[in-house]
């Protein structure tokens, strides 16, 4: 597809105008449009757009291509993550100046990355000053913005592990869970892999030493870094250092007045802004508490000792005389929960968190947030949802240890821990109501719906890991409760350490129950990394220990995993067996989410059967449990069988259409590895339509996705698709490079059926190519493994196809009986292929 950049060159340059000329119609900057042309900025506003359609007299088909070309390709995650650029910001212009013009692409020339690094005292306006920065250049990194808060002194609360970031980054950026690897090379690999040939701007606020930090750093030019640290940082390469010194007295005085509204005598307002040692953070707060006009009791008050908090870091003094003063006149209610907010777990906190920890209600404590933001002691970057500033959350601590005590302490840390297991369960029985007889029981929150049962999980789903690895008590808890929600977000792989952790626990322990429930949990993270013996073994022991406890919902969690891992390495016997079982018991139990996701096992081994009369009364019956218990994957998963049974059945038209039902069902739902079975089906259908292009760039989507999450199996099933596309559009190197990788794969992995699929690959390519003997040695090998794994069509297209290369060797006597074989095949599962097999049986007789 051309580029957003080729089409607007070529526009202007049929025009027979220059870049100046373009910019002035369109009401934007030169540089503005040469950066455009030279591809630095791909995606445009819409707003920009329309200006130079307008500018260029575009309309119909080269209008609609400009903004076509401007769209962001499916599956381009486009963070936008600054904070809002504050709202008084005043001083620091020459610095903002300097800072803004080495980041921007015209700017000041810089070797590779272009770094910025801000050290300064706390509560001088690190952030804001790069927050602001940020802001200015946003133009020049139109693929996205990370803003990370490194925590690197923060008080009760670790300083970010690089490594725990960068596994959070990649997936803001796309990455999956289970493709984010282990290791923390591995993982700035892969980040500096997925930044590369991007033009992204990234914040790295409050960073201890350069060693956090370096993993973090792009490795090409084209992005840039902002780096905020209270300690001067070295050993960051070319990066561009700024020393930040509190404001002068006048710029403090400026601000103070701008926040509170008013003037004063100068002598005063400068005795004011001295006391908080001209600090931002200090001003601010100083300037929320000034609604008397009496500046001169404002000093009186910030000069008194009694104001400061002697625990407080050497030089911060003023720092926290400027939180006394406004601490202190609030009334006893805000200060205790003030104060009990700081032992929160997470950073940031919902009006409900604060409530449980504080042990009142949402309503109670939704006025005191407003007026802690008011007063500046608390932060609100999203509606109802609070942080602190460091230095305020070390404040709030050093006072809740003096005037709470420790049994109080220990209460609110309680209250907190219990109401994120709480809300966890309620969450999950909001969104995931089918599989409630499968988690952990005990607690319950007040999310009331699905929708924010979902925005809850997921803005809460990294504290609530934190805190699982923080409490090894209730790690089983609430491993076992959002396990669900971690699968969905392919989070699953990521969480199998806590889960092993757990796991061991419930052995020690002899509890019978969470061994079922952890082991399949562990054998299932096994199972999506492509580990198919450990997670059979993992399975298996968590099956026995189900039967030992009498846990029937735990034995057809495992049984199913059984028969999933058998159904794709092609024991279709076996496969059937444990869906079978699973049947039984999820009908004996009332276990309704067992009982859809067998009938959708049972349809696949019958349709691989081309048993399609039975198979779509299977599908059609798991379609219709899944539908009525909400169990959406599943629904979307049988509909796309239906789709299956149509193409087997040769109706490619009704497939592509069940295919496309099923896509914007998945799509909708936004679960990726049901939009990647839905649109890898999709192409299937395209393909044997002839519509090669549009199946081809299907495939490769789906082959992309494989590859970020980690899944070995589906990854061979991609390739082997990719290269019957190449095939069919006569594309022969690629189709051999692909089905030879297939091989390999499905070799490596003990993945029979997609053995078969590449072996017949290869002998189609051969025969082709008119390599004859080639052709008839792979497809007796593919003969034995349709044989084998009981692949009903496959049987008789590998005889058919093994008939066609001996009769091309004038072998005809040695063809004969293969092709009988195949039209007896096909006769007896009355499909389409029967036509064609009896076609060939005639000429080769004749």
């Amino acid at each position: 597809m051309t580029s957003f950049a080729e089409l607007l060159r070529h526009h202007r340059q049929s025009a027979g105008i220059s870049q100046e000329e373009l910019a002035h119609r369109a009401s934007l900057s030169p540089k503005a449009v040469s950066l455009l042309e030279r591809g630095q900025r791909r995606f445009p506003r819409r707003e920009t757009i329309e200006e130079l359609t307008k500018a260029l007299g575009l309309s119909g088909p080269n209008a609609t291509a400009l903004a076509e070309s401007a769209r962001r390709r499916p599956g381009t995650a486009t963070p936008s993550q600054l904070p809002p650029a504050p709202a008084t910001f005043t001083g620091r212009r020459e610095v903002l100046d300097t800072i803004s013009g080495y980041l921007s692409p015209g700017g000041v020339p810089h070797p590779g990355v272009a770094i910025v690094t801000i050290d300064g005292m706390a509560g001088v306006g690190k952030t804001a000053l790069a927050v602001q920065a940020a802001h200015e250049v946003v133009d020049d990194y139109p693929d996205g913005q990370l803003f990370i808060d490194l925590h690197g002194f923060t008080e009760s609360v670790e300083p970010e592990d690089a490594g725990a970031i960068l596994a959070r980054v990649l997936r803001t950026l796309g990455v999956p869970g289970q493709r984010i690897p282990d290791e923390l090379e591995q993982r700035s690999a892969l980040y500096r892999t997925r930044l590369a040939g991007r033009r992204m701007l990234i914040v790295l606020d409050n960073a201890v030493s350069a060693e956090q930090v370096s993993p973090l750093l792009p490795g090409t030019a084209g992005c840039a870094v902002l780096i905020t640290s209270r300690s001067r940082l070295t050993g960051l390469g070319s990066a561009r250092p700024f020393s930040i010194d509190p404001l002068s007295t006048d710029e403090a005085v400026a601000l103070f007045t701008e926040l509170a509204g008013a003037a004063g005598d100068p002598g005063l307002l400068r005795r004011v802004v001295e006391l908080c040692d001209c600090l931002p953070l200090a001003v601010q707060i100083v300037a929320a508490r000034y609604d008397d006009g009496d500046l001169a009791g404002l000093a009186g008050r910030l000069g008194s000792p009694a104001e400061s908090l002697a625990d407080l870091r050497a030089g911060q003094e003023s720092v926290a005389a400027a939180f006394a003063l406004s601490y202190r006149q609030f009334p006893a209610g805000h200060q205790r929960l003030f104060r009990l907010m700081s032992l929160a777990p997470g950073a940031a906190m919902d009006e409900a968190v604060v409530a449980a920890g504080t042990d009142l209600t949402v309503r109670e404590v939704r006025p005191i947030l407003d007026d802690l933001v008011d007063g500046h002691l608390l932060i609100e970057n999203e509606p109802a949802v609070y942080t602190f500033h460091d230095l305020v959350r070390a404040y709030s601590a050093l006072l809740s240890v003096d005037e709470d005590g420790t049994a109080g302490r220990s209460a609110a840390v309680e209250r907190f821990k219990t109401h994120y297991a709480g809300t966890a369960t309620t969450a999950m029985d909001l969104l995931y109501p089918s599989e409630e007889q499968r988690r952990p029981r005990g607690l319950t929150g007040d999310l009331s719906t699905a929708r924010s049962a979902e925005r809850w999980l997921d803005r809460e789903t990294d504290t609530l890991l934190r805190l699982a690895q923080d409490d090894a008590q209730l790690n089983p808890y609430l491993c076992g409760t959002i396990h669900r929600h971690l699968q969905s977000r392919a989070r699953v792989t990521e969480a199998v350490p806590l889960y092993r952790a757990a796991l061991a626990a419930a052995q020690n322990d002899g509890d019978a129950v969470g061994v079922a429930r952890l082991g399949a949990m562990v054998a299932l993270g096994l199972q999506i990394r492509g580990l198919l013996d450990p997670a059979i073994e993992a399975y298996t022991e968590a099956l026995a220990a189900a039967r030992r406890a009498d846990w029937q919902v735990g034995e057809i969690v495992a049984a199913m995993g059984l028969g999933e891992i058998a159904r794709m390495s092609g024991r279709n016997a076996e496969a059937k067996a444990q869906y079978d079982r699973v049947l039984e018991l999820s009908l004996a139990t009332g276990y309704r989410s067992g009982e859809c996701q067998a009938l959708l096992g049972l349809g696949d081994l019958q349709c691989t059967s081309a048993r399609f009369a039975e198979a779509t009364i299977t599908y059609a019956r798991s379609l219709a449990v899944a539908e009525e218990i909400g169990e959406h994957q599943v629904a979307i998963n049988a509909g796309v069988g239906l789709g299956d049974v149509h193409f087997d059945l040769g109706r490619l038209e009704q497939a592509a259409e069940q295919y496309r039902e099923a896509l914007a069902a998945a799509e909708k739902l936004q679960t990726r590895t049901v939009v990647n079975y839905a649109r890898a089906s999709l192409a299937g259908a395209y393909w044997k339509l002839g519509r090669y292009e549009e199946a081809a760039d299907l495939q490769r989507q789906c082959l992309q996705y494989t590859r970020e999450v980690g899944e070995a199996i589906a990854e061979i099933g991609a390739l082997l698709s990719l290269a019957e596309i190449q095939l069919s559009s006569g594309r022969y190197d690629e189709a051999l490079q692909l089905f030879e990788q297939s091989d390999r794969a499905a070799r490596d992995q003990g993945e029979g059926t997609f053995r078969l699929q590449a072996t017949q690959g290869l002998g189609k390519l051969a025969h082709l190519r008119a390599d004859y003997s080639q052709a008839v040695e792979l497809f007796r090998t593919a003969i034995g493994l349709a044989d084998e794994l009981d692949q009903g069509i496959d049987r008789g297209t590998t005889r058919q196809r093994l008939a066609a290369a001996l009769a091309a060797l004038d072998r005809t006597g040695e063809s004969l009986p293969y092709l009988q074989e195949a039209v007896k095949i096909f006769t007896d599962l009355q499909v389409p292929e029967l036509a064609e097999a009896q076609q060939q049986l005639a000429e080769l007789q004749a």
